[in-house]
């Protein structure tokens, strides 16, 4: 067995329920996964590659590029969309629809007041002798840690 390394993730699963954190964690069963969770993984890795290749791009972005990098966002998530789908039965065939319509809108109103400076930042710190590992979605140009997430829900706070 590797090393166990802790994260707020899995302290989160432990505190829920112990027998869980143990399947998923030493064990390591992911159990399943819904067909929204599926979406939401999707675009998340379209949001990824659409950032990622800015920073390739580097600051001189014009329009062309920003297209071109928004097509490719579009195509990671349309592939990731079908990979985290495949073994799920009866997908509804308007989920992609509606993640592929949360990513262009993501694109079109949030991204262009970002400037990325990091993208899937991950790393490790150790706190009292233990190994804590962190993953970081998004750093801005200001220093700004934004964590990606899709849900169906508002956010509590309308400034988030």
């Amino acid at each position: 067995m590797s090393e166990l390394v802790l994260s707020s993730t899995s302290v989160n699963a432990w505190l829920r329920c112990h027998w869980s954190w143990f399947l998923q964690y030493v064990e390591a069963h992911g159990g399943e996964q819904s067909q929204e969770a599926a979406v939401g993984l999707a675009v998340h890795a379209g949001v990824e590659t659409f950032y990622r290749s800015l920073m390739t791009i580097g600051a001189k972005t014009s329009e062309l590029d920003r297209l071109a990098a928004t097509d490719f966002a579009i195509d990671s998530y349309g592939l990731t969309f079908l990979l985290q789908t495949a073994e799920i039965a009866d997908v509804d065939p308007r989920l992609r629809v509606i993640g592929e319509r949360t990513l262009r809108s993501y694109i079109e109103d949030v991204a262009p007041t970002i400037t990325p400076a990091a993208v899937e930042h991950a790393g490790q710190i150790i706190v009292n002798g233990i190994p804590y590992s962190y993953h970081i979605d998004l750093v801005d140009d200001l220093d700004v840690v934004r964590d990606l997430k899709t849900k169906g829900s508002k956010p509590r706070d309308a400034s988030a």
